[in-house]
């Protein structure tokens, strides 16, 4: 037996550049078993409720109201505090207290056990595609184990451990309708220049490194979903506005193809596998302020501006490996996609190059086979 005891403790840390001061008193000791079982699972908890760790709970919410953060953000900032409080704990004892703050939050987790080794998942009606996830209901248990394990994930023979509270719990929620709301700020300033109509324009985006390091450490959710993520108000102020006034006096497609013109020059063109070997979609952010991007990420940053600066409604269109942009325009270019009833041209934002007209897709696309994703 590990017996890990809890003792009077204060710390503080920063959270994406935000201060987080915890403090927790307790009084006895929990002990984590060589291994495990649902009897011993659920005595661990009872130690836990004994050990006085509701008033922490009680602390880490009041943060998650103040930054107001979503599931999944809260959930990074109870392991965060767990690494704080206890740098010296296992990571089953990680786990575990996770466990515990999910359930005070009243969000559907449960544990998974074998042998010596524990897994966290959660129930949620969003689809994730990036972490292992069992389908369910309507929706999935998805594992938000921070250790990478693919064995563990894959053995059927995993027990499991359900709450221990009797009443309805939530589903988890990894989408982010809204942006968490951060007082202390860090941003970069970028230069992005490109040429319409023989004429060179300039803008200077302030990118919220807050954000970047956010979505650097989220998980892969839909294409749609990534496109629903705003820009930071800072990213906001400097890039919406510019467009404004360089489109004032501008015919709808005069605007529509500066826009094109931005996405398709001020940006490398890289294939996530060349860069990542894997699959990313950015979120608009991202997409500024990285230096290369593929179709997806120009396509959410795309229809983004176009409705905010132009104000003009868009669906995301993916043609095989292909993700573009089509808009509803005061005319119709190039054979239309149809949604009810409204006819929709299309306007590709990664080229290959910048001679691409409006209603016309790259060469190597099969116009014939496409899904509307949004």
């Amino acid at each position: 037996m590990t017996s890990l005891s809890l003792e009077a403790n204060s710390i503080e840390f920063e959270f994406y550049s935000q201060k987080v001061r915890l403090s927790h008193q307790a009084v006895t000791a929990v002990s984590l078993p060589d291994s495990y079982s649902k009897e011993k699972i659920l005595k661990i908890y009872q130690q836990m409720e004994e050990d006085s760790l509701h008033q922490l709970w009680e602390e880490l919410h009041l943060y998650r109201s103040k930054f107001q953060l979503n599931d999944w953000l809260y959930y990074l900032l109870v392991r965060q505090a767990a690494t704080e409080l206890f740098p010296e704990k296992s990571e089953n004892f990680r786990l575990l207290f996770a466990w515990y703050m999910l359930l005070q939050e009243g969000l559907e987790s449960r544990l998974y056990y074998l042998n010596d080794k524990l897994r966290i998942s959660v129930y949620s009606q969003d689809k994730v595609h990036s972490l292992p996830c069992t389908k369910d209901r309507d929706g999935w248990w998805v594992d938000i184990s921070e250790e990478k394990n693919p064995l563990l994930t894959q053995v059927t023979a995993l027990q499991r451990v359900d709450s221990p509270l009797n009443k309805k719990a939530m589903p988890f929620r990894f989408i982010m309708d809204d942006l968490p709301q951060f007082n202390r700020k860090k941003v970069e300033r970028k230069k992005l220049r490109f040429e319409h109509n023989s004429l060179n324009y300039l803008v200077e985006t302030v990118v919220d490194l807050n954000m970047i390091h956010l979505m650097y450490n989220y998980p892969d959710l839909s294409l749609t979903e990534h496109s629903k993520i705003p820009l930071s108000k800072s990213a906001y102020e400097s890039v919406v506005p510019a467009f404004q006034r360089m489109t004032r006096n501008m015919t709808q497609k005069e605007a529509v193809s500066l826009l094109l013109c931005f996405l398709r020059q001020s940006f490398q063109y890289s294939d996530d596998n060349d860069l990542y070997q894997a699959n990313i979609t950015f979120s608009p952010e991202e997409t500024l302020f990285y230096k290369s991007s593929d179709c997806e990420d120009r396509s959410i940053l795309f229809q983004y501006l176009l409705k905010e600066v132009l104000g003009l409604k868009c669906l995301l269109i993916r043609y095989g490996n292909h993700v573009t942009v089509a808009v509803e325009m005061d005319q119709v270019y190039g054979k239309p996609i149809f949604r009810d009833g409204t006819s929709y041209s299309i306007c590709d934002p990664t080229g290959p190059d910048d001679n691409l007209p409006i209603g016309q897709l790259p060469s190597y696309v099969d116009p014939a086979d496409y899904e509307i994703l949004n």
